[in-house]
């Protein structure tokens, strides 16, 4: 929970560290609590959609500390198939980098194609 990711930065007393939490819908993260208990950077992970994910961490920039985003490639069917493909994520991540988000990766269901992809925006 927040407040135990809070705890845990200040114990780190000034030492590069970054927090990040998933953005799930109605889930409620205060980024500015994590600034003030030490963090240096901020990131969002996971996510059951790609968009609002790359959406918040561009909401993420005018707090002026690195941004990192790692989305899921979404949620998995009833095969273990995630829907979001290798084009879509890589123009996902694309967008958030050009909004300024500082770095990038994947989380769940994330294969070394959407990374490339990613990497060639």
């Amino acid at each position: 929970d927040d407040e135990r990711l809070c705890d845990t930065l200040r114990a780190l007393d000034g030492l590069p560290t970054l927090a990040s939490f998933c953005p799930l819908v109605g889930a409620v993260h205060t980024p500015v609590r994590f600034l003030e208990a030490g963090a240096t950077a901020l990131g969002v992970n996971c996510g059951d959609d790609l968009n609002a994910l790359i959406d918040a961490a561009i909401e993420l920039i005018p707090l002026g500390v690195n941004v990192v985003m790692r989305p899921s490639a979404g949620v998995p069917n009833e095969g273990g198939v995630h829907p979001v493909t290798p084009a879509e994520f890589g123009a996902a991540l694309g967008r958030g980098w050009s909004a300024g988000v500082h770095a990038g990766g994947g989380c769940c269901g994330v294969v070394p194609a959407h990374l490339r992809e990613a990497a060639a925006r």
